[in-house]
């Protein structure tokens, strides 16, 4: 009896197995189809686990907002002042390249833009324009030479056929207002002080929504200063750097313009360069800015609310991801200013940024690839040059002095001075290659916990990996 049972348990086994289809020999092991999904399991578990360990160990939210990283990393992207001629350049053209130029390397305002000059007679089908600009040209009657086009960086809440700022003649106070205004220096200004960004009012035709966009603006301006509008200013527990003042809550800055404004034209156009269709809505606007001039899609007429602005704000005083600029919404305005220095202050007011960079950097992993701060040209030098880097760093000045004046100075030195034994050359050289520099203890100790730190990773990785697999062949192995 007992027999009969063992059999017919084994049968059913066999036809449960192979899905139906009895195997009248062979042993009870599990088949090549078993195998393979047990393999595959096993992969996948794998798979997910070297994924997980890598989300555990890279995860860390960035501890710096998005407003102060945006300042620190996100340089503004040019924009592209196209030069399409046909003949020599004029002299009145040649004066407005040199003011571009100017304006685009000055260290102490720099403007992000960039001159392209196309040559239609060599080019004439415009293979070295980019694409959107090329259609732009092609598109509608024939344009007149010289002629300038004046194009906006990317948006991804626009058409990018669609970023033209000028197309046509461009002089020397069209360029000045391009980059310069009371309102650019107001909003570049509030940022450098450490608000977290700037509401923009673009003011609209219809006074009674007007009215209402700017009391809702100025309610949340004020309520954030005082606290009662709560923001994401920081992570939990995020403190500032020993004598780094912080303020308890963000600061957000307030900028009206009204539409009319002679002076405020070309930030206006290029403010609806942000989005399409921007040019035929008359309603108010509000146009939030932070960073160095990064401008996000506005909010307009009704949907100017205090939710909607308060969401926003809360991205921008929000942690960072720190992903690549690109990948965000908005756009860089063309303002004029010293960037660099404004990141600089913020620092000192707030701290440096902290977050993904600092937790497996390529010293981390490459630390004798690092050339640590402080090493000189000598330490690499090659023994056979030692005498003569040795000799050129002694006296910077020397080296543009002849070989005879350096013996004629060399006598006069030891007619009035005293006589030390001179030492060879060759002496000198056999020093520098016999008894190198030994590096400092700190460079070594940081070296070697970096390697240590390296192993310490790497074997935490194999680790898991060879648990992952012992857990994936008990679990999924046929009894």
């Amino acid at each position: 009896m007992k027999k009969t049972i063992a059999k017919k348990t084994t049968a059913s086994y066999r036809i449960s197995a192979s899905r139906g289809k009895p195997h009248l020999s062979g042993p009870t092991w599990p088949t090549n189809a078993i195998d393979r999904r047990c393999l595959h399991g096993g992969m996948r578990l794998c798979v997910l686990g070297v994924a997980w360990l890598a989300l555990a160990t890279f995860s860390r939210a960035c501890d710096t907002p998005v407003y102060r990283y945006a300042m620190y990393r996100w340089n503004p992207a040019p924009y592209e002042v196209y030069y399409f001629h046909d003949q020599p350049v004029t002299d009145a053209d040649s004066s407005l390249h040199e003011l571009i130029e100017t304006l685009s390397e000055n260290t102490d305002a720099a403007a992000n833009l960039s001159l392209i000059p196309i040559d239609v007679a060599r080019d004439p089908d415009l293979k070295t324009v980019p694409p959107d600009v090329r259609a732009f040209w092609k598109s509608g009657d024939p344009k007149p030479l010289p002629s300038y086009v004046v194009w906006a960086p990317p948006s991804r809440d626009r058409r990018q056929d669609e970023g033209v700022i000028i197309s046509g003649e461009l002089d020397t106070a069209m360029l000045q207002a391009l980059t310069h205004s009371p309102a650019r220096n107001s909003i570049a200004q509030q940022l450098e002080t450490g608000k977290a960004g700037v509401l923009v009012l673009l003011e609209g035709k219809d006074v009674a929504e007007t009215k209402h966009a700017r009391d809702v603006v100025q309610e949340i301006a004020s309520g954030i200063s005082s606290g009662q509008v709560p923001l994401a200013s920081a992570l939990p527990g995020e403190t500032p750097e020993e004598g780094k003042a912080k303020s308890a809550h963000p600061q957000v800055g307030l900028h009206v313009i009204q539409r009319d404004d002679a002076a405020e034209q070309w930030l206006i156009r290029t403010l609806f360069a942000v989005e399409d269709g921007l040019p035929e809505i008359d309603k108010p606007m509000v146009f939030p800015i932070f960073g160095r001039g990064r401008v996000l899609p506005p909010y307009i007429g009704a949907g100017i609310t205090q939710e909607l602005l308060v969401e926003c704000l809360d991205f921008i005083t929000g942690p960072c991801s720190c992903t690549v600029k690109e990948q965000n919404r908005g756009m860089d305005l063309l303002i004029a200013y010293n960037w660099d220095a404004a990141a600089d202050k913020l620092a000192e007011q707030f701290g440096a940024e902290e977050g993904n960079e600092s937790v497996l950097g390529a010293e981390d992993f490459f630390p004798e690839l690092i050339i640590p701060a402080g090493d000189t040209a000598e330490e690499t030098t090659l023994p056979e040059v030692a005498s003569s880097s040795t000799t050129a760093t002694a006296d910077p000045a020397a080296a543009t002095v002849p070989a005879t004046s350096e013996k004629a100075v060399a006598a006069g030195e030891t007619e009035n001075k005293p006589t030390t034994p001179a030492t060879p050359e060759t002496a000198i050289a056999s020093l520098a290659s016999s008894s190198p520099t030994p590096p400092p203890t700190g460079q070594t100790d940081d070296a070697a916990g970096a390697g240590n730190m390296l192993w310490t990773v790497g074997a935490g990785v194999a680790l898991s990996l060879l648990t992952l697999f012992v857990a994936t062949f008990v679990v999924l192995r046929p009894r």
